[in-house]
């Protein structure tokens, strides 16, 4: 991400998972945050969440004009094969609604997000959410979902 310069366009940023946080700094410094969940039926087909995840990420990207994406990279040791399965594909279908878009991307790994906002690069989510209420971050009603998004956003707006 060097050399991106300060934020003049909106950037979005995801914590992939069964359910993704995601943040978004938008045009004035307005900072939103939410989360997407996807709950698998027992008869689902194993492709459904992803079935279901590229039209809510196309969304997302259209309504809120996100100009950059920035994505927290899958830890590919991830507990269970199903698990590792999901993450990738979710990075996978956001390289591809990145490149349709013609958005740039970036990835950064957990533990330089947590090291940057927390001085420590194993933190546990409870000492991040404290280090995102302490710099005043944590939107009104951010849940615990939004925190490593929010973790990502305020990287990278300390990097501009």
């Amino acid at each position: 991400m060097k050399g991106l310069g300060p934020i003049h366009r909106p950037v979005l940023t995801l914590d992939f998972g069964s359910t993704t946080g995601w943040a978004l700094c938008a045009f004035e410094g307005r900072i939103i945050s939410g989360a997407w969940h996807y709950r698998p039926v027992p008869s689902g087909h194993p492709g459904g969440v992803f079935a279901a995840f590229h039209p809510w990420l196309t969304g997302l990207v259209r309504d809120t004009q996100a100009a950059h994406i920035v994505y927290e990279i899958p830890f590919h040791r991830a507990p269970g094969r199903r698990a590792a399965v999901v993450l990738i594909g979710m990075e996978a279908i956001t390289l591809m609604v990145a490149q349709v878009h013609s958005l740039p991307i970036d990835g950064l790994n957990a533990s330089n997000i947590k090291k940057a906002v927390t001085g420590k690069g194993n933190a546990k989510k409870p000492e991040v959410a404290a280090a995102l209420r302490a710099r005043r971050l944590m939107p009104a009603g951010a849940g615990e979902d939004e925190v490593d998004a929010l973790a990502l956003l305020l990287v990278v707006m300390e990097s501009h």
